[in-house]
């Protein structure tokens, strides 16, 4: 009996308290690699301002690196069970959202959005040979001279693929809250980091020579850059295509269309949100099998 109530005094009874919470530390941990992950990725299909490449005048995606850090924490560090939402990037995270697994056994949260992470960085693409980078602005020059020719000659097309920053990098890192309960007087000593509360901080990083399109439109208009035959895309081609047309029909400018640019058909069942619009191809007449949502 003796053994026992000092077993349980020192052993099990710490152990009953803490195996929880060091699980509870663990999810939190855990929690703080996906934000940065996610984080870093995001960061690569984005576009950091709305001024939109020469020649194009649709609207950008834009999500700057201080919203899509927010973004992160609300999704990440909050109620795993609530459902995404468009406005996480301008919410954040709050005590309303918070995750209720995250607290001890006196009911005290463990985080209270005490954010230590930095935004998402772009950097330049490593170069230990100092030859990449060169080069892609040699591509960038030869392709925007081209894009600029098709542009004098009225042709909607242009090219924006080149990126020598394509390093992205982000931190995401929170603060643990204190826990008053835990060595009330002091008694131990190299444990105050783990009472005044745990730090933890994630690196992740993705190096992606991407472009970005952002739209269907965005995505022809890129691509056509890399067309030669766009060239040909112009009027006074498409009236010789007209007058030839009466003869040959296959030579019309609806059938022979040049410099054309074709998307990837996207199943139907892949875009249909019970909320918005799904409209097909197929439903006017073209037959291409492009869905998008209205």
């Amino acid at each position: 009996m003796t053994e026992f109530t000092v077993a349980a005094g020192l052993v099990l009874i710490p152990a009953f308290l803490l195996i929880p919470l060091l699980g509870k530390y663990i999810d939190m941990r855990h929690s703080t690699i996906q934000a940065a992950r996610y984080e870093a990725w995001e960061y690569t299909v984005w576009h950091a301002s709305d001024t939109p490449p020469d020649g194009f005048t649709q609207t950008l995606p834009v999500k700057d690196a201080g919203a899509l850090q927010r973004e992160a924490h609300r999704r990440f560090l909050s109620d795993p069970a609530r459902p995404l939402d468009a406005a996480d990037k301008v919410n954040g995270w709050s005590v309303a959202t918070r995750n209720v697994l995250w607290q001890d056994h006196r009911g005290t949260r463990l985080y209270d959005g005490d954010n230590r992470g930095s935004p998402a960085a772009e950097e330049p693409t490593p170069d230990a040979l100092g030859i990449v980078t060169p080069l892609l602005h040699v591509l960038d020059a030869v392709f925007s001279a081209l894009a600029s020719a098709l542009d004098f000659l009225g042709i909607d097309a242009g090219f924006t693929a080149i990126d020598a920053d394509g390093y992205y990098q982000a931190e995401s890192g929170i603060k643990t809250a204190r826990l008053d309960w835990f060595d009330p007087d002091n008694r131990l000593s190299g444990v105050d980091t783990f009472k005044d509360g745990l730090t933890f901080t994630a690196q992740a990083g993705v190096l992606s020579q991407h472009w970005n399109a952002g739209s269907s439109a965005m995505a022809a208009y890129q691509t056509r850059g890399l067309v030669p035959t766009a060239l040909l895309d112009n009027e006074v081609m498409r009236t010789a295509q007209t007058v030839l047309g009466v003869f040959a029909p296959e030579l019309k400018p609806n059938s022979l269309r040049f410099g054309y640019v074709d998307y990837d058909s996207v199943p139907p069942d892949r875009l249909k949100p019970t909320t918005q619009a799904v409209v097909c191809d197929e439903e006017s007449g073209t037959g291409r099998g492009l869905c998008e949502i209205k």
